[in-house]
């Protein structure tokens, strides 16, 4: 601690001021993780589902014998790969926290409990 003749504290100048938190005690707080990096996030539709209204979105490996997505032509829609597998020590993280309404305490000790959502 440096104080100069005029009795300021040097020490605790605006940038050098330690953060003050509210009591972590009374409140969820999240916990540290990595950060959730996905490689795709865009959904893999059905080849021809934009064509037809028969054909679902959802996803369908094509099997015909002229299917340009089986052949993996440039240009056409991707099929699922082994290689847009997330990361494996953040793939099942949850991605926040959920909305909950408090009523009384014992409600407060509940979540308390349970903090990792």
């Amino acid at each position: 601690m440096s104080i100069s003749k005029k009795g300021f504290d040097f020490s605790m100048t605006p940038n050098r001021r330690k953060k003050t938190h509210l009591n972590r005690g009374a409140f969820a707080v999240p916990l540290l993780t990595k950060k959730i990096i996905k490689k795709r996030v865009k959904a893999f539709k059905r080849p021809h589902s934009d064509r037809y209204h028969r054909v679902g979105e959802s996803w369908r490996r094509p099997k015909g014998i002229d299917s340009r997505v089986r052949r993996k032509f440039k240009g056409v829609t991707l099929m699922p790969n082994i290689c847009y597998g997330s990361y494996k020590k953040t793939r099942h993280f949850l991605h926040g926290f959920k909305k909950f309404i408090v009523h009384n305490v014992k409600e407060i000790e509940l979540l308390m409990m349970h903090n990792r959502a």
